[in-house]
C-alpha cells in the first residue's frame, strides 16, 4: 500500500483546513474563501458551503464550488517560486528570483492616484490560475443558497468540491478514529510519502500515524508540497510502487463461493 499526503479526517485536520488555521499561511486565499459566505454563517464554513454545494440552483452550486477549489488551490500551491506583490492597485505575481531588469520599479513615495487606480482591486482578489465559477471569472461573494433556478448537470470541478465538502461535513462517515483500527491493516506493507511543506495535510498527521504504525515506512520529502505532480513526490511515489511490486507474492487460500440463490436470501 502506498500513501501520499496522509489525511485521517480528524476534526483537528478539518478545522486546520477550513477553520482558519491554514489561513495564516494564505491570508489572501482565506479572505476570499470566507468572504463567499455571509458573516452570520462563518462560524461553520464547512456547513455553509455544504448548504450551497447541495443547492438546487446551479449558479449557487457552481459559485460555491469555485470558491472552495480556489481555496484548496491556494493552500496546495503554497510551495511556489512566484513572487507576489501589491503594486498599489492590484496584486501581481512574477517568477522569483528573476533578473533585476525584469523586476517592477515601485515608487518610493506616494503618487497621485490615476483614473485606473480610483477603484483598486481588492487585496484578496482571486489569484491567477484559480478555479472560476464560469467563463466569466471568479465566484461572487456573499452568495445565498436559496434560488429558483432549476438544477443542471454537475461539472467535474463542482463534483470534486461537493465530494470533499460532503465528507468533511460528515467526518468521512467514520465509526471510529482511523488510528484505532491500525491493527486491522498492520500486516500490510506500506510506504507513506509526505511532503514536508504540505499545508493541506500537514506532516504532523503522517507522524501521528507513524507513532501508532511503526511498521509503516514514512518518507518525509524536503521542499515538497501536497501535489502528487510535484517532481520529488512523483519520484517517491513511483519508487515506492516499484519497490512494493517487487515484494514476493504471498500464497492465498482458495475459497469456493456458492452461487446458489439461497446464499443471497438474507441480503
Amino acid at each position: 500500500m502506498v500513501l501520499r499526503g496522509v489525511c485521517m479526517m480528524r476534526p483537528s485536520e478539518i478545522e486546520w483546513m477550513f477553520g482558519g488555521g491554514a489561513g495564516h499561511l494564505q491570508p489572501r486565499g482565506w479572505k476570499q474563501f470566507e468572504g463567499h459566505i455571509p458573516a452570520e454563517e462563518r462560524s461553520d464554513l464547512v456547513a455553509a458551503y455544504h448548504k450551497r454545494l447541495t443547492s438546487a440552483d446551479t449558479a449557487v452550486r457552481d459559485a460555491a464550488a469555485a470558491a472552495w477549489l480556489s481555496w484548496e488551490y491556494a493552500v496546495s500551491s503554497s510551495r511556489t517560486s512566484s513572487l507576489q506583490f501589491w503594486s498599489g492597485s492590484q496584486w501581481q505575481q512574477t517568477e522569483f528570483p528573476n533578473p533585476d531588469k525584469l523586476r517592477p520599479s515601485l515608487p518610493l513615495t506616494a503618487t497621485p492616484a490615476t483614473q485606473a487606480e480610483a477603484a483598486p482591486a481588492a487585496p484578496h482578489a482571486q489569484a491567477e490560475g484559480s478555479a472560476s465559477a464560469s467563463k466569466g471569472g471568479a465566484a461572487e461573494t456573499s452568495s445565498s443558497p436559496e434560488g429558483g433556478a432549476q438544477a443542471g448537470p454537475i461539472s467535474g470541478f463542482t463534483a470534486q468540491a461537493m465530494l470533499e465538502c460532503h465528507y468533511s461535513h460528515h467526518g468521512a462517515f467514520l465509526k471510529e478514529p482511523l488510528l484505532q483500527g491500525i491493527d486491522k491493516i498492520r500486516r500490510i506493507p506500506c510506504i507513506a510519502v509526505q511532503g514536508r511543506l504540505d499545508y493541506v495535510c500537514p506532516v504532523v498527521t503522517a507522524y501521528d500515524l507513524h507513532c501508532v504504525w511503526p511498521e509503516m515506512e514514512l518518507r518525509v520529502i524536503p521542499g515538497a508540497g501536497h501535489s502528487m505532480y510535484d517532481d520529488a513526490i512523483k519520484h517517491e511515489l513511483l519508487d515506492a510502487t516499484d519497490r512494493l511490486r517487487k515484494l514476493p507474492a504471498k500464497k492465498t487460500r482458495s475459497v469456493s463461493r456458492s452461487t446458489s440463490p439461497a446464499r443471497y436470501a438474507s441480503i
